[in-house]
């Protein structure tokens, strides 16, 4: 029954995208619909950028469209439920809409309105949309080309990334390089305090040291694949290390309905695949370990030290959507078992990692200053009243 349920309301939202009457409904010059991960609650760059508008112009009528319209929100925007009517609406009248993620339903964009498309990330290593397109089902590419084909503007925080989207999706628009929004908080910031802030919501010890495993997501799931060994990689951090260890575990939003099923893999581990910030449980970890999920990149930009264990390496670059030739670039020590990564992590040097970083910043063409959301803000407010603005 539910199977049924789910496919009449697909039905009924892909009729709205052709039928909804977008012409009967005025632009509303200062209404910014704000949107992340199709209704996830605010957060990511979507998240910082609303909060940014909001300093800027304090009287603009931000919308947050989520899954949960009782989901709290910072003063000066309101919530309305994702995919409803209303939400429609909301996109009908508004003169930007801001995403983080391929928009699959949403009714006729205006010549007027202007689309700001900050994709989730910092830099991609899976290959991605157009560069992907023969790993990818039909019905991902017909919504990713409609998304890109409405796209006005795209947010980049390197060269390597803005080339990637220019190339590899439906959109002849603008790629602003400012920066990444979810980097803004690592850039500059105090990560003592904010570590220990973090220890406190996860009812964690200052002295406990935190081992942050966050690994990305796959199209065919396999609990063996996120198999850490917990116990004996805990016994063994402690052991080399010292120290008591905390195993902290985040999956890719997509994967969320896995975390059971991999914390019971992991004994004693924690799950936090739905703790808001990111970025604040990068700066409590001591060690970040990943595979090929973009957050390797915002621990670089935390400076911490990080590592690749990908159990699954090969099935993964040789069975998915690929990569992109930058991974043999990485300043990170690639490992594919539990052992090989506590190897890796015993002849860690500080020196040898602080150089093989910042060669790769500048292989990149990084762009960050720490104020991307801030930029981006004044960019659509500027947009917004008409300005003419530098789009380089």
């Amino acid at each position: 029954m539910s199977a049924l349920v789910s496919q009449l309301k697909s039905l009924v939202l892909k009729t709205l995208d052709t039928i909804y009457p977008s012409d009967w409904f005025r632009i509303d010059a200062n209404k910014v619909v704000v949107t992340s991960f199709r209704g996830k609650p605010y957060s990511g760059n979507p998240g910082r950028i609303a909060t940014a508008l909001h300093s800027i112009e304090p009287d603009l009528d931000i919308v947050w469209l989520a899954l949960d319209p009782s989901e709290p929100v910072p003063e000066g925007v309101r919530v309305v439920k994702y995919n409803s009517l209303a939400s429609y609406r909301e996109l009908a009248t508004a003169k930007v809409w801001i995403d983080d993620f391929r928009k699959k339903y949403f009714p006729r964009k205006k010549v007027d309105q202007i689309y700001y498309q900050v994709w989730h990330g910092v830099l991609p290593l899976k290959k991605i949309e157009l560069d992907a397109a023969a790993k990818l089902d039909r019905m991902y590419l017909a919504e990713a080309k409609r998304d890109g084909e409405n796209t006005d503007y795209m947010l980049a925080g390197n060269d390597f990334t803005a080339q990637v989207y220019e190339n590899a999706f439906w959109f002849k628009g603008q790629v602003l390089r400012f920066g990444t929004p979810s980097l803004d908080n690592i850039i500059g910031a105090k990560q003592a305090d904010i570590a220990h802030e973090t220890k406190r919501k996860l009812g964690l010890a200052d002295t406990e040291k935190v081992f942050f495993y966050c690994p990305t997501f796959r199209n065919h799931f396999d609990v063996a694949d996120f198999d850490l060994h917990a116990e004996a990689l805990r016994k063994q951090l402690h052991k080399r290390l010292g120290g008591t260890w905390t195993i902290l575990i985040r999956l890719h939003p997509n994967a969320r309905e896995h975390e059971a099923e991999v914390l019971k893999t992991n004994p004693g581990a924690v799950g936090v695949t739905n703790f808001p910030d990111l970025s604040a449980l990068i700066m409590t970890a001591d060690l970040v370990v990943t595979d090929f999920s973009s957050v390797m990149f915002d621990s670089l930009y935390a400076d911490r030290p990080t590592f690749i264990l990908a159990q699954d390496y090969d099935d993964y670059v040789n069975g998915e959507r690929g990569v992109y030739d930058i991974i043999h670039k990485l300043p990170f020590t690639v490992t594919k078992t539990p052992e090989a990564l506590i190897s890796s992590i015993n002849q860690f040097s500080p020196d040898e990692y602080t150089h093989k970083r910042q060669a790769f910043l500048n292989l990149i063409g990084d762009h960050e200053s720490g104020e991307s959301a801030v930029l981006l803000a004044k960019h659509v407010v500027a947009k917004m009243k008409g300005e003419t603005v530098d789009d380089a």
